[in-house]
């Protein structure tokens, strides 16, 4: 008995250096530009892995790093992964995309090793609402005129003409940094309030649907139309699944958030944002990113399955955005796209690493809703709700993700790590039950809020 105690205390001491570490990484990985870097490593990066580092080795049952992703997933990951560092080694680049993809997982790992804690699932969801709140306070007080010491971390610091995007680089990387979390703010108080009382368990207070709506303001003012898209349809899956297990939605919150609508609106009349987000919807019809751009990359797929040459691709760019014309079939796609990526995650990774690559991200996001979707319809008639209201808002943070990133190039197969918190999070939700385990002897039972602002 008292080697087991004994035991159980060092688990807990490892556990709480894990839990801290990953809680400062995922903080970090929200306002990106204001990390510091060790030796061109940003600390996030480093924190992440020491984290990892923590639960693989010290001596616990938490340190088993494979049992995570299911076996077809591994498979889904492994032939991505060979083709990234096959085009990486071919190239003769430094491996960058290989060392974010390994990242991405490795922070999947330990989201989904340390989750068995009710106090460390609130201060990861804590640390993360908190600082994409502020970087929203940011984008707003940049719109007005203020915070211009938040200007040297964008690339808009020596342009006269700069876009509010927060404590990110740009508008996108904002919308990137905010809109799952926006999604878990909005639709945990329209998902959860009303069944979560029913069991006599606390939940988010109703400052959370404000939070969230405030996101959703900060996403309206840096005029990322596809993030503001994303995180509608993120929370419009979220509740959708909310009625697919079972759960009464309207409520309280219907009110809050015909009153935060109100609110959003009227600070819009106030500002040029109606503006500027009514230009963009009448560019949308020339927006290669939503039609074309899959005409003009077409041919460069059929042409390299196994993915363009960088230098091919570097060269191309140079001459679209030079105009001095074009002379092979990659060079005409850049061309007719203005020298830019194909700004969709999954031709942007079919022309990096091939078509295969990006039928394994499909794959692999198939089979992550699959599970997720299949847990909730077994989990339906279940007394204790807490992971499927867990799963269901991964899920919907995932889809607000996956929306934005249709648009974008970024995605979690293309150096976009911070998505990989939120797959973390869904595994732990809908792992079998038996496999929950205390991590220590602080652990509580595991019936608790998400976040309840008692931290």
């Amino acid at each position: 008995m008292q080697e087991r105690s004994l035991v159980n205390n060092q688990v807990g001491r490892w556990h709480w250096i894990a839990k801290y570490l990953a809680t400062l990484s995922l903080g970090l990985y929200v306002v990106q530009p204001w990390s510091i870097s060790y030796l061109g490593i940003p600390l996030q990066v480093v924190f992440i892995w020491l984290a990892f580092a923590v639960v693989t080795f010290s001596n616990s049952r938490i340190g088993r790093p494979f049992t995570v992703f299911a076996t077809y997933e591994w498979v889904l990951i492994i032939i991505f992964g060979t083709f990234v560092t096959c085009r990486s080694l071919i190239d003769g680049d430094q491996l960058l995309r290989i060392y974010q993809l390994l990242t991405g997982i490795v922070l999947a790992t330990v989201v989904f090793r340390i989750s068995d804690d009710e106090r460390t699932r609130r201060l990861l969801l804590l640390s993360i609402a908190l600082l994409a709140v502020a970087s929203t306070l940011v984008a707003i007080l940049q719109l007005i005129g203020f915070a211009p010491w938040s200007w040297r971390g964008t690339m808009y610091y020596l342009s006269g003409n700069k876009t509010p995007c927060g404590l990110e680089t740009y508008p996108v990387s904002y919308a990137f940094s905010v809109i799952g979390i926006g999604v878990t703010l909005l639709a945990t108080e329209f998902v959860a309030k009303r069944n979560y009382l029913r069991s006599n368990v606390s939940v988010l207070p109703p400052l959370t649907l404000w939070l969230g709506f405030f996101i959703l303001l900060g996403l309206a003012i840096s005029g990322s139309r596809s993030g503001i898209l994303g995180m509608i349809m993120g929370v419009f899956v979220s509740i959708l699944l909310a009625h697919l297990y079972g759960i009464q939605v309207l409520g309280k919150a219907f009110v809050y958030f015909i009153a935060t609508m109100v609110l959003v609106a009227g600070i819009a009349s106030q500002t040029d944002i109606l503006e500027r987000i009514g230009s963009k919807a009448e560019r949308i019809s020339e927006d290669t990113r939503l039609l074309s751009n899959w005409a003009i990359f077409y041919p460069v797929i059929v042409e390299y399955p196994l993915g363009v040459p960088g230098a091919i691709i570097k060269e191309a760019k140079a001459r679209g955005v030079v105009g001095f014309g074009s002379r092979n079939i990659v060079e005409k796609a850049y061309e007719a796209n203005y020298g830019y990526d194909p700004h969709n995650m999954l031709l942007t990774t079919a022309v990096y690493y091939g078509w295969v690559s990006a039928i394994c991200l499909v794959f692999f996001f198939i089979s992550l809703f699959l599970r997720g979707i299949n847990f909730l319809r077994k989990d339906r008639n279940t007394n204790n709700k807490l992971y499927g209201i867990y799963a269901l808002l991964a899920l919907g943070a995932l889809t607000a993700i996956i929306v934005h990133s249709w648009f974008h190039n970024a995605n979690l197969a293309l150096g976009e790590m911070r998505g990989w918190f939120w797959v973390g999070l869904l595994l732990w939700a809908i792992k079998p039950r038996g496999a929950r385990e205390p991590l220590g002897a602080s652990d509580s039972p595991p019936t608790p809020p998400i976040l309840d602002g008692r931290l």
